[in-house]
């Protein structure tokens, strides 16, 4: 906390120094233009008299060391604006790297523990994840989406072929292929054919239930929703393959690259965040024993005033308190 102060104070340091370095450009460069054109009048009229004409001459020097003065002061102006813009952000990338890496941290915890319930070990998570992230998917998605598949208790072997449908999909789309992987199981899960039919994923559920329910010498009606998701799933997967090679023909594409520069720059940002994770957390903690001190010390004083609140004392004593809470929170 004391190091995001000090940086916001030097930022606020370095732009209040170069606006004052700014005026005095302008302030130069103002004083230069007349001395110049002072020096150019004179110099036209250097005939009727060699006297004015020196003294004009030694203007026009004086006048060329304030140009050079004054291109010094925009140099270290500038340099001074860069240097604080620079700060800011490299403080902003850090810290949204920091936070991206402690959600993925969490997902990981969540992925292991949703798995176990669902009868899987963590490391047979990990490979489901790995797999879907080898699809180019990024860490963030491929967790969250394994997670959502085993909460709809869907075959997890399924996981990477629906990542490689999201790939082509992508295209289509004119999106990344973590974004189409995130909306194909979303628009399973919901049951919602038009979220699918966006990325070009054109299946007609109603279609495919009526059919299951045939094969299956059921009613459509009789269908639950978690079987209703499987006949989804098994939907999409089937009608991926009629966009198989969409993703490799698109590969060297300019689109398609400026499309994966959103997945490499997230995972990029994840792997700075990792370095930070420690000094994160321990803010983090710092910040959370800060607020709890603060409740604690609330709660006193909401017990010294009772149910009537400050009536019953004079200001004096909600002073007094408050000094008190203060003191402990500096300390």
């Amino acid at each position: 906390m004391a190091d995001d102060k000090e940086l916001l104070i030097r930022i606020r340091a370095d732009i209040r120094q170069s606006l004052d370095e700014l005026k005095k450009v302008s302030a130069e460069i103002s004083n230069t233009d007349k001395a110049s054109k002072g020096a150019s009048r004179s110099v036209d009229g250097l005939g009727s008299s060699t006297t004015k004409a020196g003294r004009d001459t030694e203007q026009l020097v004086r006048a060329q060391r304030d140009a050079a003065r004054s291109s010094n002061l925009l140099r270290d102006a500038v340099a001074s604006v860069a240097s604080a813009v620079t700060a800011v952000k490299i403080g902003a990338l850090i810290k949204d790297s920091a936070l991206l890496a402690a959600n993925v941290q969490t997902l990981d915890v969540v992925l292991a523990i949703v798995g176990r319930n669902a009868g899987y070990t963590q490391g047979q998570m990990q490979l489901y994840t790995e797999q879907v992230k080898a699809m180019g998917i990024t860490s963030r998605v491929a967790a969250s989406s394994v997670i959502r598949m085993t909460q709809a208790q869907f075959d997890l072997g399924k996981a990477s072929e629906l990542a490689r449908v999201a790939q082509d999909a992508a295209v289509v789309g004119n999106i990344n292929s973590s974004e189409a992987f995130d909306q194909l199981l979303h628009g399973i899960v919901s049951l919602q054919p038009e979220i699918l039919r966006n990325i070009g994923i054109v299946v007609n559920l109603e279609n495919e239930y009526l059919k299951f329910s045939k094969q299956t010498d059921r009613t459509v009606e009789s269908l639950n929703g978690h079987e209703k998701q499987q006949i989804a799933l098994n939907a999409v997967l089937r009608e991926g393959e009629s966009l198989s090679g969409t993703y490799t023909a698109s590969l060297d594409t300019v689109g398609k690259k400026l499309g994966t520069m959103a997945r490499l720059s997230e995972t990029a940002s994840e792997e700075l965040g990792k370095l930070f994770q420690p000094a994160f957390g321990w803010l983090v903690d710092e910040a959370s024993t800060a607020v709890n001190m603060l409740a604690e010390e609330l709660r006193g004083l909401n017990a010294v005033l009772g149910t009537s609140g400050i009536e019953k004392y004079s200001l004096e004593k909600v002073d007094s308190e408050i000094a008190r809470v203060s003191k402990r929170l500096d300390e």
